[in-house]
Parts: C-alpha cells; sequence; structure tokens
C-alpha cells in the first residue's frame, strides 16, 4: 500500500514479502526495490537470477523485520499513513503501519540516516488506515472483528491485576487448586503448543446467565464468562517430574468482544506477573533424549491473543461441542462433560445425548479413520481462521470438522500461495511433497510455519498424521462424480444420476458410491450386521470412512429417530474396523436401519 506525505509529496510503500522479511520503503520517482531479487534488505528468492551489470541502482527500505511472534515482528505487514496533523502531537511526521497477523502497530520516525521504530499499541486484523474527514483521527479498518477502530491517546496502564494471586481464581498456588465458582474442564484434543502440558478452567461472573451450546457452530457466551489456560513445560520431556509452570493466559468475554491476557510464572515458582501489553519471549533450556537444547517461548501479546479469539471462531476455541464432549466432573459428579454442565445449570438449552454427539478424535486413536483423526487435527490448530467464506486469513478452505471434504476446498484447491510451483496445491493424494497443508505444518520446501504464533517447535505426531492421511488414505478418495465417471464411463449419463437404479438391487447409485458397491450388479450391495453379543442382540458395521448412523422406528412407515446407544453418533472406523451397538432383548417390534452419508 501506498502512502504519500502531505508536506513533501515523498511516497512511502509498505510491501509484503515472502516467507522471511516484510519491509516499508521512501521510494523516489523511477526507483527501484529490485523485488524479487531482494526481500526487504536480503537476498529474496530469486537473487541468482539478477544481473547486477545491467540493474539499476537499488532503493533499499526504511525499515524491514523479519517474521516472528515478538514486538518487532510480523507476517504480513499493512501499510498505514504518513500522519501530518497536531491532534497526534507526538506522530506528526511519523509513519503508521502495522502488521496483520501479529497485531502490532508501529510509528516509524525517519530522520538524517537513522530510522527509529516504536511499537504503539496493538490489534490483529488491521488492513487499512485512514483519516477521519470529521475531526482528523486516524482510523484503522479491523477485519477480523468487522469494526472501524479509531486510534486514541491514553496514559496509564489499564488495570489488570498484577499478578495471578491477585485474580482471585486460585484459592491456593501451590497446586492451582480453583477458587469456588472456577470450574475445570479438559478437552478431547489440545492445540499444539510446543510440548506443553495444559490445564483450563472457567468461571461466569453473573450467575445468572447461561451459555447456549450448539452441536457444531461455536457456542454463544455471557459477557463476563472468563477461561484460564495454565502451560507447563517438562524440561526434560517425558519425565512429569521436571515440569516447570511457564505461563498463565486469562480470556475475558466482555461486551466488545474478548480480550486476553498473560502471566509470567516467576522464578521460584510462587507466583506469576502479568506481561506486558507487547508480550514475552525468552529461552529454555531444554534436555530432550538425554540432549540439551533451546527452545523458544513466546507468550503473545494482547493484540495476538485476539488475532486467533476472533468473533467467528466464537471467542473461546476449545470450548465447544467436540472438544467437551467426554468425561468430566462439575459439582462431585462425573460423567459427559456436556451433559454435567447441563444439570449444573450452566447451559440455556440441552444438546443431543452425548452418545449421539459428534467430537474430535486424537492421533493415536487407530480404530477411526485417518480421515477423522487428520481433520480433527486440522479443525483443532487450522479451522479456528480457516473457515471458507468466513475465514479472516487469505484462501478459502475450510478446516472446520463439520464440512463434508468435498466442500473444504482442501482436495486439489489452489492456495493464495504455492511457492512458484504451480504443481503445489493445498491438499495432492498420495503426494506430500506438493501438498502445502502438510508442508505449512512441517515448515518444510520453502513454506513457513502454520499456524504462525507463537509456536517454535514442530508437532512432530500432527505431521505424521498428516501425511499418513494423504499417503494411505486419500489416493483412494473420490467424489461422487469422479466415481461416476469411472464407473459409468461417462458424466451425464442417465445410469450415472445419483437416484438410479442400474442394476435394479433397490439402491441408489449414490448408496452403492457411499457404501462402495457396484451400481451395475445387482448381486453386489452393502448390508449392516447383526449378532448376538455380551448383552443381547447387537447390530453393526464395518463400512471404513464413512458416517453411519443407526435409527430405529416401530413401524416402517415413519417416525425413524436416532437410537440412543454409545458409538452411535456417525464417527468414521478404520478400514478392518468394526462398531456393533447393543440393542437389547426388548425390542421385539423395533426395525432398524442404517443412514450413511460421506465425511
Amino acid at each position: 500500500q501506498f502512502s504519500f506525505d502531505p508536506l513533501n509529496g515523498e511516497m512511502w510503500v509498505a510491501d509484503v514479502g515472502d516467507a522471511n522479511w516484510e519491509e516499508v520503503s521512501v521510494i523516489p520517482p523511477g526507483g527501484n526495490g529490485d523485488w524479487v531479487y531482494y526481500e526487504g534488505t536480503h537476498l529474496g528468492p530469486r537473487a541468482d537470477k539478477r544481473e547486477p551489470a545491467n540493474a539499476e541502482p537499488l532503493t533499499f527500505p526504511v525499515w524491514d523485520y523479519p517474521h516472528g511472534s515478538g514486538p518487532y515482528e510480523g507476517f504480513s505487514i499493512t501499510g498505514g499513513i504518513l500522519y501530518r496533523g497536531s491532534r497526534y502531537p507526538s506522530l506528526d511526521g511519523r509513519y503508521l503501519c502495522s502488521d496483520y497477523v501479529s497485531g502490532n502497530i508501529w510509528m516509524i520516525e525517519r530522520g538524517e540516516g537513522i530510522t527509529n521504530v516504536t511499537r504503539i499499541a496493538g490489534e490483529g486484523g488491521i488492513v487499512q488506515f485512514g483519516l477521519d474527514p470529521s475531526n482528523g483521527d486516524i482510523l484503522m479498518l479491523d477485519i477480523n472483528n468487522e469494526q472501524v477502530r479509531r486510534l486514541v491517546a491514553e496514559t496509564g496502564e489499564y488495570a489488570f491485576p498484577e499478578t495471578l494471586a491477585d485474580t482471585g481464581f486460585f484459592a491456593d498456588l501451590a497446586d492451582l487448586s480453583p477458587n469456588p465458582g472456577v470450574q475445570f474442564y479438559d478437552v478431547n484434543l489440545p492445540f499444539w503448543s510446543d510440548h506443553a502440558i495444559k490445564r483450563r478452567w472457567f468461571t461466569i461472573t453473573n450467575t445468572t446467565d447461561r451459555i447456549t451450546p450448539d452441536p457444531d457452530r461455536p457456542w454463544d457466551y455471557p459477557e463476563g464468562m472468563m477461561w484460564v489456560k495454565h502451560f507447563d513445560l517438562e524440561m526434560d520431556r517425558g519425565h512429569t517430574n521436571t515440569r516447570r509452570r511457564i505461563e498463565t493466559r486469562v480470556l475475558v468475554r466482555n461486551a466488545g468482544g474478548a480480550y486476553g491476557v498473560s502471566y509470567q510464572w516467576n522464578s521460584n515458582q510462587s507466583d506469576a506477573v502479568l506481561v506486558p501489553d507487547s508480550g514475552e519471549s525468552f529461552l529454555l533450556s531444554i534436555t530432550n533424549n538425554g540432549t540439551v537444547i533451546t527452545q523458544q517461548w513466546a507468550i503473545p501479546s494482547r493484540a495476538q491473543c485476539l488475532v486467533c479469539h476472533t468473533p467467528s471462531a466464537g471467542h473461546s476455541l476449545s470450548f465447544n461441542t467436540r472438544q467437551l464432549n467426554g468425561s468430566g466432573t462439575v459439582a462431585g459428579n462425573s460423567g459427559n462433560m456436556i451433559e454435567l454442565l447441563g444439570g449444573a445449570g450452566y447451559l440455556s438449552n440441552n444438546l443431543p445425548a452425548d452418545a449421539l454427539l459428534e467430537r474430535y478424535v486424537r492421533p493415536d486413536e487407530t480404530n477411526f479413520s485417518l480421515e477423522v483423526r487428520a481433520r480433527s487435527f486440522l479443525a483443532v490448530n487450522c479451522g479456528y481462521c480457516h473457515m471458507g467464506a468466513e475465514s479472516t486469513v487469505p484462501g478459502v478452505w475450510d478446516g472446520r470438522a463439520d464440512i463434508l471434504l468435498r466442500n473444504t476446498g482442501l482436495i486439489r484447491g489452489f492456495a493464495s500461495a504455492n511457492g512458484g510451483d504451480t504443481n503445489n496445491l493445498l491438499i495432492v493424494p498420495g503426494d506430500v511433497n506438493h501438498s502445502i497443508i502438510w508442508n505449512r505444518v512441517a515448515a518444510t520446501n520453502g513454506f513457513t510455519r502454520m499456524p504462525p504464533l507463537a509456536t517454535f517447535t514442530l508437532d512432530d505426531a500432527g505431521i505424521q498424521l498428516v501425511a499418513d492421511w494423504i499417503n494411505n488414505e486419500l489416493p483412494d478418495w473420490q467424489s461422487y462424480d469422479e466415481w461416476r465417471l469411472a464407473v459409468f464411463g461417462s458424466a451425464v449419463s442417465p445410469d450415472g444420476e445419483p437416484d438410479a437404479d442400474p442394476d435394479g438391487d433397490n439402491r441408489s447409485n449414490e448408496e452403492e458410491f457411499l457404501t462402495y458397491s457396484n451400481p451395475t450388479n445387482g448381486f453386489d450391495y452393502w448390508t449392516g450386521e447383526i449378532g448376538a453379543g455380551p448383552t443381547g442382540i447387537e447390530i453393526g458395521h464395518s463400512l471404513p470412512n464413512r458416517s453411519v448412523i443407526m435409527e430405529a422406528a416401530t413401524n416402517l412407515s415413519g417416525g425413524w429417530a436416532r437410537w440412543d446407544a454409545a458409538g452411535n453418533n456417525g464417527l468414521p472406523l478404520a478400514d478392518g474396523t468394526a462398531l456393533r451397538i447393543p440393542v437389547g432383548t426388548n425390542a421385539p417390534d423395533t426395525f432398524f436401519r442404517f443412514r450413511v452419508r460421506e465425511r
């Protein structure tokens, strides 16, 4: 983006870089920044192609900064304005810009032979700066929160408690036992946080307020609800007795959306101290398999908290149906966490029985398909930003778990940046090296790491899971249109229509596609399985990588409803795995059927 100095006409340019550097330049008429041979003041991705003998003199940036999460780092610069005016005396003659991802907002002061850069505020998702024509205020367009923000000069600090003890969340910091009204909870699949072991609590300040849950979308939380997330790290990995407390974060739901603050634990582990607005970064000495390594740790700035905890993501990222549909304890009662929350009066409405709700699946739950495990991983680590048309980031693929795979845009989908190779697509079945999603998770083949903020250590289990899915399961994946063309040799023939039944076995092509049977052979079709089990009759199936739901009715003319039994949640099975659902011995007048759909 370009901005002209209203005093002397100089043109300021903020230029988004490639994989390593962002830059701000003052370009004279005819000036040459020499992209792509230079990225900022550093050799760029095609430095070897430059011919110095024929090149014009270069105009190097006023300032460039590296990719990272620190107060003077980021991943995508947003150009601002060269401010001239009296409304902000300290900014007169300074250039304002920000980073879209890290949320840092800077003031650049340029003098003879010197450039001073100062971080003055933080807000992620800023895509444009401008002036209010009515009074000269500096305005910023915040796409994450869908707001136009106004830059305001304030003195003093916000009245956040200076220590974790002062917050009142914990009755005893020695064991982190919470005060009454602060409820512990756990999740099915934690977000990757560089080997950290995390614990979580929540509280609602107004006891008459309720949470509104939803089976698939983010829950609706009342103003004043707070979440606490605590981070421990094993200084010798794999040895629990070496754990140290690193930080504790607090997220607050308020009238304007949400805000977050962090507390860093002191050296004697007795308390944690409020971290400045700009965040904190430090190095840790870690022993891994007998080898001492240095691990960087970044406590996010308050702006970076809200880069991820956006309104479209529901503010809280781990307090939802797929994360909480598991075991827990509330008020001394143990059971399913969602049911316990409802019974304790936290919820405004009840969801279906927990056995019928889906959940996120861990990488080590090998009885489920690679797809549902890999997509659980992508949903937790990517899906809060990558939400298709609702995304607040470049690229329109959808990482949410409830979206059908064929509608996610992942398979052979185009990315906003392909690394200079047109063979690189979001996911290429059978080819991890050209699958951008895997390259982003693994930070390899020239691609930078995703997610980008506050993480420096690779998630080896997640990387392997996504690779296994791409290499072992996706090569056989077909959309209906691909299957139709392969089976019928035509994309338009009447025999290939989804509701057609060319082999006369009373099963439509769509059903045959979903159950992997042959639509041209009347003797090849799929059925469920029935047999005797330890508690009576069991009905089940061994259909891999499909969502299969068992329904029941007392007559064949209607009234079908999902059978309320453990395992009947539609999570896809791995190949060679069977599911058996007990129906007891007292249902002689009950009919059962399966509903099958894609994932």
